[in-house]
């Protein structure tokens, strides 16, 4: 099982050559979401567009952000912080959601490797 951040998420969407990537990647593994990035990308979009995000987010199994991973995510923002390399609190609570189910995340945000014990697939 895999999870597809935000920004992999736009790009299968937009059918790019990343999203293309994507696709391949989730083609041989099941794909999850985040609860989180379903807001993020459902927030901004409108027509067409959300209409293609909501097909394709009701073939996901969207996973929450519980008291579990709210948990981790202090147990990560706490390290970012000692090493010196904070990154967005959102994706501190999408990495913790991969963390307590042990799976890793497909994006296009570097960031996430500031997380040491997060497999990160970089497109």
């Amino acid at each position: 099982m895999i999870m597809l951040d935000s920004s992999a998420l736009i790009e299968l969407v937009e059918g790019s050559e990343k999203g293309l990537n994507v696709k391949k990647v989730v083609e041989q593994d099941s794909a999850v979401i985040s609860s989180i990035s379903v807001n993020e990308v459902l927030i901004t979009s409108q027509g067409k567009e959300r209409e293609l995000f909501e097909k394709i987010l009701k073939s996901l199994q969207i996973l929450p952000f519980d008291a579990a991973a709210s948990y981790k995510s202090i147990e990560i923002e706490k390290q970012l912080i000692k090493n010196g390399t904070m990154i967005e609190k959102l994706d501190i609570f999408i990495a913790s959601i991969c963390l307590v189910h042990q799976i890793s995340i497909i994006t296009l945000d570097k960031d996430y490797t500031k997380i040491k014990e997060l497999n990160v697939v970089l497109i």
